[in-house]
């Protein structure tokens, strides 16, 4: 048996737009002289990890959601945890060594136990206590990410089952429970913070309604004034000031409408430049902040803060793309194959 779906280009786009509006928050958080920021539009772009969890859920709905509804098997289970852990651990791995040892030479070595528990990917998971500061700041998001994974065949039951008041009350209880946590924080979604349950909150709710997103996808018909009228909105929304629940819930007809596979779209978001930051988008993401912490050590001034951080930032993905995720995705796919023969998966995710 098979698992597969052809790439929606204009979803991958979307992934790398959103990628740099995190990276465009990070520039302004790390810059050496304080950045005026009149708009508001880069001071919130920690909520593009929230578009990222949003599209996860509703990438592997798309890829596995239907495979595991009518012929789910422990094997194919363990395939999908081998080849989602290709797709995040080489990676981080690579990234957690050397701030490990770049930390150790400078001589401010990190404690074992935070070693282990990062590189584990299980310093936001419930029951593990975590030192607060992490060796990779947007690793926590990954962490979380993983123990959806773990959860997947339950958000499938959740979300994809015959009964569409399950997937209702499910959808139902991710808006409450984000409604919750920003009322609870002043109208803020940027909840990272170790040893609290919101970060995995957070994910676990945006995952879920990404994949109930899929389920509705055929519900709205594709086209451009929709797509405009969005995007209008949700920058009216930022321009505002709007509460972070409100600014997710405006994310959700974008990766509706885009999630519709239509020529349409693929021309209008899936041009090249977009497309190949899409590609890069997990490694720009990953990579950005000891670049931009390292960068930041001999700029002293915001220009060269930014142009030297983004070169650098972008030629490392680069690299960090084609010669470990695009590698570590092509391993974890052959041994998957080898521990779990359950045919071959296409995995777009």
């Amino acid at each position: 048996m098979g698992w597969g779906m052809k790439e929606i280009r204009a979803l991958t786009s979307l992934r790398g737009i959103f990628a740099l509006w995190v990276l465009a928050y990070h520039f302004v958080v790390l810059a050496p002289v304080p950045i005026h920021d009149p708009s508001g539009l880069a001071a919130k772009g920690y909520l593009g990890v929230d578009f990222f969890f949003l599209l996860s859920g509703f990438i592997l709905a798309m890829t596995y959601g239907n495979q595991f509804k009518n012929n789910f098997s422990l094997s194919g289970f363990g395939h999908f945890l081998v080849c989602r852990a290709g797709r995040l651990f080489p990676l981080h791995l690579t990234i957690i060594i050397v701030c490990v040892a770049v930390a150790w030479l400078a001589g401010k070595p990190y404690s074992p136990i935070q070693v282990v528990e990062e590189a584990a990917l299980v310093q936001r998971w419930p029951y593990v206590h975590s030192i607060f500061a992490s060796i990779n700041g947007p690793s926590w998001t990954i962490s979380t990410e993983w123990l959806a994974y773990i959860l997947f065949p339950i958000f499938i039951f959740l979300t994809l089952c015959n009964k569409i008041s399950i997937a209702l009350i499910t959808g139902a209880i991710a808006a409450i429970s984000l409604i919750w946590l920003g009322s609870a924080h002043a109208g803020s979604l940027d909840l990272t913070r170790a040893n609290t349950p919101f970060p995995l909150i957070r994910c676990l709710s945006e995952f879920a309604i990404g994949m109930i997103i899929y389920r509705w996808r055929d519900r709205l018909k594709a086209s451009e004034i929709p797509l405009i009228i969005s995007v209008t909105v949700f920058f009216c929304a930022l321009y505002f000031a709007l509460p972070d629940p409100i600014l997710v819930g405006l994310m959700v007809p974008l990766l509706l409408m885009a999630g519709n596979s239509t020529r349409k779209f693929d021309r209008l978001l899936g041009v090249s430049l977009f497309h190949n930051l899409g590609l890069l988008s997990f490694s720009i993401y990953l990579v950005q902040l000891p670049v931009l912490i390292g960068v930041r050590t001999f700029s002293g001034n915001n220009t060269a803060f930014i142009s030297i951080g983004l070169v650098s930032i972008i030629l490392i993905s680069f690299l960090t793309y084609n010669y470990i995720e695009v590698l570590g995705r092509s391993w974890s796919k052959r041994y998957a194959n080898i521990l779990f023969p359950v045919g071959v998966i296409v995995n777009k995710g």
